[in-house]
Formats: C-alpha cells, structure tokens, sequence
C-alpha cells in the first residue's frame, strides 16, 4: 500500500515538472503586414510550453501588451489574457507593441507594417 501511494506521488510529481510546469513562451503571431483597407486583422497569441516542447495543457499565460507607437492606427477586436486581435484602420505606417509576462525573461517587441492594398 505504501509503495502505491509513493509510485502515485512520484509519478504526480514529474508529470507537474515535465507536463503541466511553463519552461518557455512560444508568441504566435498570424501576420506582421496589415493593409490598410479596415478589413484586415491579425491574431497575437501567447502559448505556454513545458518541457517537451509542446504546449501545457491547463495552464494559461497572463501577459500586459502595450503599444509603443501606432496605437492610432489599429482597433483592438479582442483581448483576453494570452489573445488579442487586431484590425487595421484606413491609414497606412508602423504599429510597435510589447509584450509582456511573468514567464518571458525579456519584454518582446513587435513590429507591424500597414500599408496600401495592392492590385496584382
């Protein structure tokens, strides 16, 4: 009974190191070249990873995004704690953000570049 309850302990306590514990970030952003129709949007998302190089499952990321320049040109759809959308408006230029989070040993920074539709 003792061994039992020891194999549930150790086996508990390394699935948590190796599965469920946050090592690294990964920030996945659908695209960095926005046009300027007020159409056109892109997705930010933070995505906790463990050990194994996949994403760990249960846990969510909190993070602080802030703009450093541009926050004039884009809308911001959506925001939740590890999301954001963001959808161009009518002008053209450069959006810089930061992202932020407990997890991440620098603040990242991020460029996006606006520009006119093109016809092909």
């Amino acid at each position: 009974m003792i061994a039992i309850i020891s194999i549930v302990i150790f086996l508990s306590f390394i699935s948590w190191m190796y599965v469920f514990n946050i090592y690294e970030i990964d920030i996945e952003i659908d695209r960095q070249t926005l046009f300027a129709n007020g159409v056109s949007s892109s997705v930010i998302e933070l995505v906790p990873m463990n050990s194994f190089g996949m994403k760990a499952p249960f846990r969510n990321v909190s993070s602080k995004i802030s703009f450093i320049n541009g926050k004039e040109l884009v809308d911001v759809i959506y925001q939740s704690r590890n999301r954001i959308v963001l959808k161009s408006k009518c002008d053209t230029g450069r959006v810089e953000l930061k992202i932020e989070s407990e997890y991440l040993l620098y603040p990242n920074k991020y460029d996006f570049e606006i520009k006119l539709p093109e016809a092909i």
